[in-house]
């Protein structure tokens, strides 16, 4: 593993955050990324001549078009498909700094700010998980309303990914099978208690039952399905304004239906040395997911359901479109 190529990548994340550009080199030509979302303005205003590079999920959504690439955009809108190795590799790198994945593209000019270069045929690991691997970091007992024998276990994330944590309630370890949760973190629903999701209620339950015997909350850092907060704050906004669903809403913002990795479930399993679990889910796709990673879920076990009118068109869309397996 070359750790020189994963701080490139951490510094560039930061780098289109901040409104900087990414300099990506392919056979000695150079190409300059910035996100549109956040490019400062003066340097727009200095570009003479850009596109616009976007995904197909954004393209198909918006413009009523049914390509199977990433799309390029001149800025009179003409457009032209499959994008190249190089505009699929920006793309992902604004996905992973939780950016709308709209990017202005420039070629044949120097960058107006210093930026790291990065060779992308020096890139010989799957960019988007990179930042999932993770190192244990700490661990204390908490005492939690629903379980008061726990320990909570901080995993950081190795090349500037987000920290994950693993709560553990009355010793699951002991267990050959344990009773795992694998929870999507969701300011919203867990901290805000919106009722537009049924978030809290599967956290707040699953530890309940855990209680009961023994169990392992796996908690990861991936809002919005994968897509972040202030992008799942812009979804919310595109459902209450153009009445779309949230699996609409995430294809017209440029995101798949479900951005979602369930790597960093894999190695914190891992690290706990537990590769046959019993699962708390009614997504069978994490059951899938999972044994791809060698986890054998021997058992799923539906997880709470509270049907109410605020959340039961998302419940709808949960079972239409992405296959959960629940009775609305």
């Amino acid at each position: 593993m070359n750790y020189n190529k994963r701080y490139k990548i951490s510094r560039v994340i930061s780098d289109l955050r901040n409104g900087f550009c990414v300099c990506l080199v392919k056979n000695a030509s150079k190409t300059l990324f910035f996100c549109k979302n956040t490019i400062h303005p003066e340097i727009l205003e200095n570009l003479k001549n850009y596109t616009i590079l976007t995904t197909k999920e954004y393209f198909n959504f918006n413009y009523n078009q049914n390509v199977t690439e990433n799309v390029i955009l001149s800025k009179n809108y003409s457009f032209q498909y499959n994008a190249n190795i190089t505009d699929n590799l920006a793309i992902q790198l604004a996905k992973i700094a939780e950016l709308e994945p709209i990017l202005i593209r420039v070629e044949g000019i120097e960058p107006p700010t210093p930026c790291e270069e990065i060779n992308i045929d020096d890139i010989d690991y799957d960019i988007k998980n990179f930042q999932y691997e993770v190192s244990f970091l700490a661990k204390s007992k908490i005492q939690l309303v629903k379980a008061p024998n726990a320990e909570i276990y901080a995993f950081s994330s190795k090349f500037g990914g987000h920290e994950h944590y693993a709560i553990l309630i009355n010793n699951p370890l002991d267990q050959e099978y344990p009773l795992v949760r694998i929870h999507s973190s969701c300011y919203t629903g867990d901290l805000l208690a919106s009722l537009r999701c049924d978030c809290r209620d599967q956290l707040q339950e699953s530890i309940a039952f855990m209680n009961k015997t023994s169990g392992i909350l796996l908690y990861i850092m991936q809002e919005g399905r994968g897509i972040g907060l202030a992008n799942k704050i812009k979804a919310y906004s595109l459902q209450q304004e153009q009445g779309l669903d949230t699996v609409e809403s995430n294809l017209a913002l440029g995101f798949e239906d479900d951005e979602r990795s369930f790597v960093p479930a894999f190695k914190i399993l891992e690290f706990f040395q537990k590769t046959s679990i019993r699962l708390i889910t009614n997504n069978p796709k994490k059951v899938g997911d999972l044994s791809s990673f060698n986890i054998n879920v021997v058992e799923t076990v539906p997880t709470y359901l509270n049907p109410h009118e605020y959340n039961q068109e998302y419940l709808q869309v949960k079972k239409d479109k992405m296959g959960h397996v629940i009775n609305v």
